[in-house]
């Protein structure tokens, strides 16, 4: 036997709507610190501080609008220039000094890494089909 009412409980829960809107949004700075990241194929690597610089609070409709100005950027794009980094990190109140010790023991660029992974791959698939034709 169907209970009805359960049934019709579950339909009303089911036409129920949820949903959630959202009027403004906050945008919190944080300065940007030298890095000891493999994640650069040049110059000194960067990332941001934990502690904040500043917060901005402003309408989503205004986000919005200033952001469809722009164009989503490619990664080529987004990328930092070394010598920017190096510009951004002396302005910062880091030496020269500072940036090449962090830079000497900071390891090797993950573009090495990744074509190490790559090789490694490659030979395990040419072994694996080697030994499937035998």
């Amino acid at each position: 036997m169907v209970n009805r009412s359960a049934l019709q409980q579950s339909d009303s829960i089911r036409s129920m709507q949820s949903s959630v809107s959202f009027t403004t949004i906050e945008v919190h700075e944080h300065p940007m610190i030298l890095s000891d990241g493999p994640s650069v194929s040049g110059g000194p690597a960067v990332q941001i501080d934990w502690t904040q610089q500043s917060e901005s609070t402003m309408s989503l409709d205004d986000y919005e609008a200033s952001k469809m100005m722009e164009r989503r950027k490619s990664l080529p794009q987004m990328m930092i220039p070394g010598s920017f980094r190096t510009a951004i990190l002396v302005e910062s109140g880091y030496t020269m000094n500072e940036i090449k010790e962090t830079a000497a023991r900071t390891p090797p660029p993950k573009r090495s890494l990744r074509r190490s992974i790559s090789m490694k791959v490659k030979r395990l698939f040419k072994s694996r089909s080697s030994t499937s034709l035998s």
